[in-house]
């Protein structure tokens, strides 16, 4: 059952975890989508070879890097009316404002790394919402991959690029299975994080053409392949909730499949609640609740980061001591200014008392 339940359980978005297991075993994943075409999404360029990637029955695939910069942090231009929850949090300034208060590479009193790792969190949320709305990957690929500044590294699976499409690509399984897509990228990029004993034993394209037909053509399949393992395939590949026995994830990923092929965001699970919206309506817009989110928590931590830094929060020392001294000079300049308008004013009383006296 073990082999199998790993190919079932990556198809439910639960598979993550063993993808992780043989992306570090391995170095680097399969193919990120290697399908002859993807749709470019307006906004974000995708990388260089991002559309030439060739599948064989053998599986070598190439491996496309994440063409972002942690310098240069782009995200796909999706129009958004939100503000934010603070001054200078909106998703411009948050943007902006990376690299210097938050970031992998902030260096100068950034807010803390656990803060940093939650906007993170919320980017690649973000960014892989509107990717699965857009049914486009390539929204990812324009994310930063590994990188180093000194004794600060970033791997593979810490980078943001990963994170995202970790995140990205069951969703878009989810609309390949579902009917809403054509690209089988998706599953061949899910596929080639299994283990060798279990490609042995199906065809992958067979397979993908079988899932792309619906939850009933991939249990079909599955059956096909190892009869003996029927049961759990019933409950793998679920058609119904009585198929997943209480399983909490299972039943999940059942509503979420449903509504998206039934095109009813009545029926999308509370925990996919916004993502599957955005599937649903093939728009960026639901994805805007993340932003809201996203800002709430920044402004926030930068907040707090403010006050313990004495309000030099992204500066460096020696930005610190020119802010300080910068300080100082306003002040003394205040200070001469009040200093010349009170020899003023009694200037001018003296004045009117001696022709009051005089008259």
């Amino acid at each position: 059952m073990k082999k199998w339940g790993i190919l079932i359980l990556v198809l439910l978005g639960a598979g993550l975890l063993y993808m992780q297991y043989f992306m570090k075993k391995s170095g680097k994943p399969g193919a990120i989508q290697p399908t002859p075409a993807v749709q470019e999404q307006a906004g974000v360029p995708l990388p260089e070879g991002a559309t030439s990637q060739v599948v064989t029955e053998t599986f070598s695939a190439t491996y496309i890097p994440g063409a972002g910069d942690y310098n240069d942090l782009q995200l796909p231009r999706v129009q958004t009316n939100y503000a934010g929850a603070c001054d200078g949090g909106s998703l411009e300034d948050m943007r902006l404002s990376h690299g210097r208060y938050w970031g992998y590479f902030a260096m100068n009193n950034p807010i803390p790394a656990d803060d940093t790792k939650k906007m993170y969190d919320y980017l690649t949320n973000y960014v892989g919402c509107v990717a699965a709305a857009h049914d486009n990957i390539g929204l990812c690929l324009a994310l930063p991959d590994e990188a180093q500044v000194g004794d600060t590294k970033i791997d593979f699976v810490g980078s943001l690029s990963n994170m995202c499409r970790e995140k990205t690509n069951p969703l878009l399984l989810t609309n390949y299975m579902a009917g809403k897509s054509k690209s089988s990228g998706s599953c061949y990029s899910m596929v080639s994080g299994l283990p060798k004993k279990v490609l042995a034993k199906i065809s992958v394209p067979e397979f993908c053409d079988a899932i792309s037909k619906g939850m009933e053509s991939g249990k079909a399949y599955m059956m096909k392949i190892n009869p003996k393992k029927a049961g759990n395939f019933r409950k793998l590949f679920p058609v119904s909730k009585a198929a997943c026995e209480g399983d909490a994830d299972c039943l999940t990923s059942l509503a979420l499949y449903n509504a998206v092929k039934d095109e009813k965001v009545s029926e999308c699970p509370a925990s996919k609640k916004t993502v599957c919206e955005a599937m649903v309506a093939k728009s960026a817009v639901p994805c805007e609740d993340i932003v809201k989110d996203m800002s709430r928590f920044y402004c926030g931590a930068v907040s707090k980061a403010k006050k313990k830094s004495g309000g030099f929060i992204g500066m460096s020392p020696e930005q610190v001591k020119a802010e300080i001294a910068k300080t100082e000079a306003i002040k003394k300049q205040a200070e001469l200014q009040r200093k010349e308008s009170d020899r003023q004013t009694q200037q001018l009383n003296q004045n009117i008392r001696k022709v009051l006296k005089t008259e």
